[in-house]
C-alpha cells in the first residue's frame, strides 16, 4: 500500500506547489496521473520516489517512508523519469545492475531485448529517446519491483511503442505491484488504467475509477441541451454543428456522446469552471 497523507511541498517558502489530502494506492492497480504541463505531476512522482524531501505530511510505501530511501524501499521500488540517464554504458550493463533487486529475472530482460532485436553491446547514448525509455521499461519489468513509477510515459514513443508498452505491462501484471504512470496525454495507455488522478496547479482535482470519471462529462448537440448554465463546460463546432460539453450527461440519455480522457482532463482543469465530483 502506498499512502500520501496531507502532503504539502513547495520550492519556495509560503508558495506550495503540491497540496494533497489523503491518497491511497492499492496493490494490483495501475494509476494514471494526468494533467497539463506544469500541473505538478513530476514533482509528485519525485516526492513519492524520495528524491524530493522537505515536505509536510507523510508518504509511506508498505510502512516505509520514501524520503528515507532505505535499502528495503529501494529494493522494491523502480522509477523511470521523463529523461532517463543517457551514458556510455552499454545495454548489457543492466545485467550487472539487475541482481541489486531481489526480484530480478534475467530471462524477462533477455527475452524483451531479443524480441526487439536489441544487442547488449549497443551504447545507451546511441539510442533515441523513445528506445532509451523502452530499455529502462524492460529493465523495470525484469526487476519486478512492487512500486513502479514512470513519468511522461508516452514521451518519445511512437504509436507501435505505446501499444507494446501496454501489451507488455499486461503480460507481466503482478497483483502485488502498484503502477503509477504520469502523462499529459495517455490515450494509448488508457486501457491499462484502473484509477486516475487529475492534477491541476499542484492539487488533485479528481481521484477515482477511470470508468466513473468518463461518465461525469459528455458531448451533445447544443440545440438539444436545456440544462442549467453551471453544467455547461465548453462548446465547439464539429462538422458544422455546434456541440456543448456538459456535466451530468446521464440526464440526457442517448443524446450524449461520452467524453474521452482528453476531454475529461480539459473539463476538470478549466479555470472558469470548478469541476465537482458528486459521489452518489
Amino acid at each position: 500500500m502506498l499512502t500520501l497523507d496531507n502532503v504539502t511541498f513547495g520550492y519556495r517558502p509560503g508558495r506550495p506547489l503540491i497540496q494533497s489530502e489523503t491518497l491511497t494506492f492499492e496493490p494490483g492497480k495501475t494509476y494514471g496521473i494526468i494533467g497539463r504541463n506544469g500541473s505538478g505531476k513530476t514533482t509528485l512522482m519525485n516526492l513519492i520516489s524520495g528524491l524530493l524531501t522537505g515536505y509536510k505530511g507523510t508518504i509511506q510505501f508498505n510502512g516505509m517512508e520514501s524520503k528515507k530511501r532505505s535499502k528495503a524501499f529501494l529494493e522494491t521500488f523502480y522509477y523511470i523519469p521523463e529523461s532517463p540517464v543517457r551514458s556510455d554504458l552499454k545495454i548489457k550493463a543492466f545485467y550487472q545492475l539487475g541482481p541489486c533487486y531481489p526480484g530480478w529475472d534475467r530471462e524477462i530482460f533477455a527475452d524483451l531485448l531479443k524480441k526487439n532485436c536489441l544487442e547488449g553491446n549497443m551504447p545507451l547514448k546511441s539510442l533515441s529517446h523513445g528506445w532509451l525509455k523502452r530499455i529502462y521499461f524492460y529493465f523495470g519489468l525484469a526487476v519486478q519491483a512492487k512500486l513502479f513509477l514512470m513519468d511522461e510515459v508516452n514521451d518519445g514513443m511512437d504509436m507501435p511503442a505505446q501499444k507494446e508498452l501496454v501489451r507488455e505491462m499486461v503480460a507481466h501484471h503482478d497483483p502485488e505491484r502498484i503502477v503509477l504512470l504520469a502523462s499529459h496525454h495517455m490515450e494509448e495507455c488508457q486501457s491499462l488504467l484502473d484509477d486516475i488522478l487529475v492534477m491541476d496547479k499542484g492539487k488533485v482535482c479528481y481521484s477515482g475509477p477511470l470508468d466513473e470519471a468518463l461518465k461525469l462529462t459528455g458531448w451533445m448537440e447544443a440545440s438539444l441541451y436545456n440544462g442549467p448554465g453551471e453544467d455547461l463546460l465548453d462548446r465547439k463546432m464539429i462538422l458544422g454543428t455546434e456541440y456543448v460539453l456538459i456535466r451530468h450527461p446521464e440526464q440526457y440519455g442517448k443524446a450524449v456522446k461520452p467524453a474521452d480522457l482528453v476531454t475529461f482532463l480539459e473539463a476538470v482543469t478549466m479555470e472558469r469552471k470548478e469541476f465537482i465530483h458528486e459521489k452518489k
